[in-house]
C-alpha cells in the first residue's frame, strides 16, 4: 500500500516537469520567430513567413553595399551638405581691419596729376575780427585809456607793440613803456635836457652815480653817462666814453695776463680761464684750473 502512493507522487512529479519543458519551450519558440538570428556561415535564413534573406551581401536589387572608408548610413546627409532651409551664418570675426581701396588721382587728358587743394572739403576757419582799440596808436596811448581797456584790449595793444618795436624811435618806446609801466610819469624838465627816466628815484641814482665820475676818463659830465638803452631810457654807458679801450674792459680782456676771457673768444682762439673759489677742472680741456693763476686754452 506504501509503495503504491509513493508511486504516484513520483508519476505526478514526473508530469509537472514535463509541462513545465512545455512551457518554456513554447515561450523560447515564440521569442525565436520574432527575432531570427543570422548564421555566422553566409547560408539563407528562413523568415517564420517562409521568405528567405539572402547573405551573401547583396541587396535584393542587386545593389553591393559599400564597406570600408566609404561606407556611410544612408540615412544621414554626407559631410559638407547643409540644410538648405537653415542659412549658415559665419559668427567669428574678422582678425585685420578693413582697408580702403587706394585713391586715383584725377589727371590732365596728357596723363599729368591735377593738384589737389589741400583745404577741399574742409571747413573754412572764420577771420578773427581784430581787437578795436579805439583808433590809439603807440603815439597817443595814454595810462588813462589803458588801465580803462578790457584785459583783451592790453593783450592786443602790448602785442603790436613787441611785435613792431624794432621799427620804432627810442622815444616812441620809452613814451610806451611809461604809459604801460609807470603810470605815465614824465618830467617835460629832464626830457628837454635829453634825459628819460622811469621815476623820480631813477633820476636821483643816476645823479649819484654821475658824482663819482667815470670809470675810465673820471670826468662827472662824461656823455658815457647819457646814453641811452634799448628801451629808450638814460643811463650810464662806459663803453661811449672816448677814453674807453677794449682791452682795458675787465669784462672782455683778463688784465692779468692781457688774453681774452675765454667766453669772450671766437673759435680756434686762446682764451684765459680763471676761478676764484677752490681748484677744478677745466670745462673744456679737463686740465686743473689753480685759484688765482690763469689757464690758457684753445676754445673749441
Amino acid at each position: 500500500m506504501m509503495n503504491h502512493k509513493k508511486l504516484l507522487i513520483g508519476c505526478g512529479c514526473a508530469l509537472l516537469a514535463i509541462a513545465l519543458v512545455v512551457c518554456l519551450v513554447l515561450v523560447i519558440g515564440n521569442s525565436a520567430g520574432d527575432k531570427p538570428t543570422l548564421p555566422s556561415n553566409g547560408t539563407t535564413v528562413t523568415n517564420p513567413d517562409g521568405t528567405t534573406n539572402p547573405t551573401d551581401g547583396t541587396t535584393p536589387s542587386g545593389n553591393t553595399n559599400p564597406t570600408g572608408s566609404d561606407a556611410s548610413d544612408p540615412t544621414e546627409p554626407s559631410s559638407g551638405v547643409t540644410d538648405p532651409t537653415v542659412p549658415t551664418i559665419d559668427l567669428t570675426e574678422p582678425t585685420t581691419e578693413p582697408t580702403e581701396p587706394p585713391y586715383s588721382y584725377p589727371t590732365e587728358p596728357n596723363g599729368d596729376i591735377i593738384p589737389i587743394d589741400p583745404n577741399e572739403g574742409q571747413t573754412t576757419t572764420p577771420v578773427v575780427t581784430p581787437v578795436d582799440l579805439g583808433g590809439v596808436t603807440v603815439d597817443t596811448i595814454t595810462t588813462e585809456i589803458f588801465n580803462n581797456w578790457s584785459g583783451e584790449q592790453r593783450r592786443a595793444f602790448l602785442e603790436y607793440f613787441n611785435a613792431n618795436i624794432d621799427n620804432m624811435t627810442l622815444d616812441q618806446k620809452y613814451y610806451v613803456y611809461q604809459q604801460t609801466q609807470h603810470n605815465g610819469w614824465m618830467d617835460e624838465g629832464l626830457m628837454s635836457k635829453g634825459l628819460y627816466f622811469c621815476s623820480e628815484r631813477d633820476y636821483e641814482r643816476w645823479l649819484e652815480k654821475k658824482d663819482l665820475g667815470c670809470t675810465y676818463c673820471a670826468d662827472t659830465d662824461c656823455v658815457a653817462f647819457y646814453a641811452r638803452s634799448e628801451k629808450g631810457y638814460t643811463e650810464y654807458d662806459y663803453t661811449k666814453c672816448p677814453h674807453y679801450n677794449e682791452e682795458h674792459d675787465p669784462s672782455i680782456y683778463c688784465q692779468e695776463c692781457g688774453y681774452k676771457r675765454f667766453g669772450k673768444c671766437s673759435s680756434g682762439e686762446t682764451g684765459c680761464t680763471r676761478v676764484v673759489s677752490k681748484d677744478m677742472p677745466c670745462p673744456d680741456c679737463g686740465e686743473t684750473v689753480y685759484v688765482g693763476k690763469c689757464h690758457h686754452c684753445v676754445h673749441p
